[in-house]
């Protein structure tokens, strides 16, 4: 027979779970319970506390937000002892300060597009990242800035060969109200 010592650690992480659920607790509390683990345990340990939360209050510690995004209800950001949010991921996100940003690809001279996507009244920064694609940041909404570069396309009669949105991530969140 062997002991739980000798099980690797997603197996021990198993164990630690099916343990404090056998006394069958209606609020389950965990320090970070993927740490450690290799991509396949944490998927599986993910898995097994979406299916524990259908049931039961689970709370859980993380410092690995793309997890908090994937398998939380609700989030709740402290920093320095103090929340600094709470809310849904949602709502945390949406209600991000700072930039939308777009990512466009776009034939035409490449002083040209810089000058002209920099001369639209919402846009803070164009950066150009390879082969005729730019970054775009603007305090503007996802759809209204994507509506602005497609102006400026017709406009100066560039090829627009691709645009897509970045929706502001937990991690930016965090960034934001942790610096």
């Amino acid at each position: 027979a062997a002991s739980i010592a000798d099980l690797s650690k997603g197996y021990k992480q198993r164990v630690g779970l099916a343990d404090a659920l056998l006394g069958d607790p209606n609020i389950l509390l965990l320090d970070e319970p993927t740490s450690g683990l290799d991509p396949n345990q944490s998927a599986a340990i993910r898995k097994l506390i979406r299916e524990i939360g259908k049931t039961k209050t689970v709370l859980f510690s993380t410092h690995i937000l793309s997890e908090v995004q994937e398998i939380c209800d609700r989030v709740v950001i402290i920093h320095r002892g103090e929340i600094a949010a709470q809310g849904t991921v949602d709502q945390l996100t949406t209600q991000s300060q700072g930039s939308t940003v777009v990512t466009v690809q776009i034939e035409g001279d490449a002083d040209s597009v810089q000058s002209g996507l920099r001369a639209i009244e919402s846009v803070e920064n164009v950066e150009a990242t390879g082969a005729m694609q730019y970054t775009v940041q603007s305090t503007e909404t996802g759809e209204k800035i994507c509506r602005e570069i497609f102006k400026k396309c017709v406009q100066y009669e560039w090829i627009l060969l691709q645009m897509e949105t970045s929706e502001h991530s937990l991690e930016d969140v965090f960034r934001q109200l942790t610096q």
